[in-house]
């Protein structure tokens, strides 16, 4: 048994949190406007997923990170993730204004005058807390 000890110890050190706390995300997800016409570059999937904007609906904000995106418009919180494949949104409240946004790898943090609101890039999930 003393001679398997080391082997099995080995097997083990691959599977530590700290192997893959320096490895980095690739470069997942890419965000192109042409017009009313966003088009995210999913890298992943091999596949581009388009979003047209409503007529009076401007872009006001974006950020993208290396998984996730996030645009926001004067109407809504748009959201990309590239394990879902789609956009999601959420509507903006009356006089809701845009105070700051954070995307980095697979999540979004958008803090507005109303809500904090994050975006999973994993699940295509958007959550919401009333400030």
């Amino acid at each position: 048994m003393s001679k398997l000890l080391p082997s099995l110890l080995l097997l083990l050190v691959p599977l530590s949190p700290v192997v893959f706390a320096d490895e980095a995300t690739p470069k997942l997800v890419y965000v192109v406007v042409e017009g009313r016409t966003i088009t995210a570059a999913n890298i992943k999937l091999s596949r581009f997923d388009q979003l047209d904007l409503s007529a009076q609906e401007r872009i006001v904000e974006m950020r993208v990170g290396k998984a996730a995106a996030v645009i926001v418009t004067n109407q809504r919180f748009l959201g990309y993730g590239v394990n879902v494949g789609a956009w999601r949104d959420v509507r903006n409240l009356a006089k809701e204004r845009l105070e700051s946004i954070e995307v980095e790898d697979f999540s979004a943090l958008v803090l507005t005058s109303d809500r904090f609101l994050s975006f999973n890039g994993f699940t295509g999930v958007w959550a919401e807390k009333r400030r």
